[in-house]
């Protein structure tokens, strides 16, 4: 009976473990009904293309060009920020993948991974990143960005 308790509680455990081994790389990627497949295109290369010119734009260390990728509404918190991190950039940064997970009208959210350059060592890093998106006006904008995690890359 202790034999049986015993295999039934592994059982479950490994179950569990498979099914959260599913969860964790599946393709949970969720659109809202109501638009259409071109609506949610054009809604994806959009934002994808805020964040590339977000990324050009901290390449070059442009603030004026990095602000038009943010919320108007957060451009002036955002300029002192940014000056200060810009002016001491000494990395490149390179857009590697951008995955949709959740979307909507006015907001999507995107698993982001970005290969990030030291200029000087040459020293390379992958940023992971879940980064938030924002319609406001008929115009894509950056609402939040979460750096989730670095993995030194070759």
């Amino acid at each position: 009976m202790r034999k049986r308790t015993k295999l039934l509680a592994l059982l479950l455990v490994a179950l569990f473990m498979g099914m959260g081994l599913v969860y964790t790389f599946a393709d949970r990627e969720v659109v809202v009904q109501g638009m259409t497949d071109a609506q949610v295109t054009q809604a994806r290369r959009q934002a994808k293309q805020v964040l590339v010119k977000n990324i050009d734009a901290v390449n070059a260390g442009s603030v004026s060009e990095y602000l038009e990728t943010v919320p108007p509404s957060k451009r002036t918190e955002t300029a002192a920020q940014m000056t200060k991190a810009l002016a001491k950039r000494d990395a490149t940064l390179k857009l590697q993948e951008f995955k949709v997970q959740k979307q909507t009208r006015t907001s999507l959210m995107a698993k982001v991974d970005q290969l990030q350059t030291t200029t000087k060592t040459g020293k390379k890093q992958i940023l992971e990143s879940t980064i938030e998106f924002v319609n406001q006006d008929g115009a894509w904008y950056i609402k939040k960005s979460l750096l989730v995690n670095l993995i030194k890359a070759n």
